[in-house]
């Protein structure tokens, strides 16, 4: 089973629609989100999927977020812990180290998806795949796609210049 995750929109609307479009051709419907989302408007981009969000540290419209997501069916927290075809994920922005490492440390989880440094990157660290998909609004903007079965993930940039980059871009 596949699936996106992606991280650090900031309301950058025309991108978030290329990287759904280019998610939807392959089929996926889960995405998740980890943070910066910026504007409750921006989630209406995502009509048609599953997402789940999480906040990031610039996203200070909490209750308007809130209150889009639940009218939209999405779920939006601090952190989510999820089991997804029998995988367990930590899902979080990663803005507070501590506790990103932390989670790395006591692999309890087989992936873990974070952003906040807009650098793409994924990375296996024992058991668990590392998986930061960069920031969609940065000069080189990107997402990851993840096979939970096979348990790798790879990154897709929007920009063709960047495409085929390696930022640990294909890990399993």
């Amino acid at each position: 089973m596949k699936i996106a995750v992606m991280s650090d929109t900031h309301e950058q609307e025309g991108l978030v629609r290329k990287a759904l479009s280019m998610i939807k051709e392959q089929g996926i419907n889960k995405i998740y989100h980890c943070g910066d989302i910026i504007s409750p408007l921006l989630l209406d981009s995502f009509r048609g999927f599953d997402v789940s969000f999480v906040y990031g540290n610039n996203d200070g419209e909490r209750r308007g977020l809130a209150s889009k997501a639940r009218e939209l069916g999405f779920k939006i927290a601090d952190g989510l812990v999820v089991k997804h075809a029998g995988k367990s994920i930590l899902v979080l922005h990663g803005h507070n180290r501590v506790s990103l490492m932390k989670a790395i440390h006591l692999q309890r989880f087989d992936f873990i998806f974070t952003g906040h440094t807009h650098r793409a990157h994924i990375e296996r660290i024992g058991k668990t795949l590392l998986v930061n998909p960069g920031a969609l609004f940065h000069a080189k903007p990107s997402f990851a796609i993840v096979d939970l079965a096979r348990e790798n993930a790879e990154l897709v940039w929007l920009n063709e210049q960047h495409a085929g980059e390696d930022a640990h871009g294909a890990v399993g």
